[in-house]
């Protein structure tokens, strides 16, 4: 999971370096700088969402499914399986912090 904010300005998206399960653990207040216009904006934490970093399961199964390249085309399948299972739970983990981040309150 990380956290974004989008700028009013323009609509980009800015990703912030903070590792907060929750809006209380943000500054009251903080500037961002939009990566479009270059304004420096004042945000507050009801402002900041959570996205999901729910690639963990892609990754894991393309792990898996080279793997397998060792087993040949079944192996493959085997493989990719397998790490697609693994990653499942890391998908599902990472969705509900990113629930939990944007039902909690300042």
């Amino acid at each position: 999971m990380h956290l974004e904010v989008k700028c009013p300005v323009h609509g980009s998206r800015v990703r912030l370096v903070s590792k907060a399960t929750s809006r209380a653990e943000l500054p009251a207040d903080f500037l961002i700088r939009c990566p479009q216009g270059g304004e420096h904006l004042l945000m507050h934490p009801s402002d900041v969402y959570a996205v999901s970093d729910s690639t963990a399961q892609a990754g894991l199964s393309a792990l898996g499914a080279a793997i397998g390249l060792l087993g040949g085309g079944a192996g493959i399948v085997v493989g990719g399986l397998i790490g697609a299972l693994l990653g499942t739970p890391r998908a599902r983990e990472d969705q509900e912090m990113a629930r939990r981040f944007d039902e909690s309150h300042e």
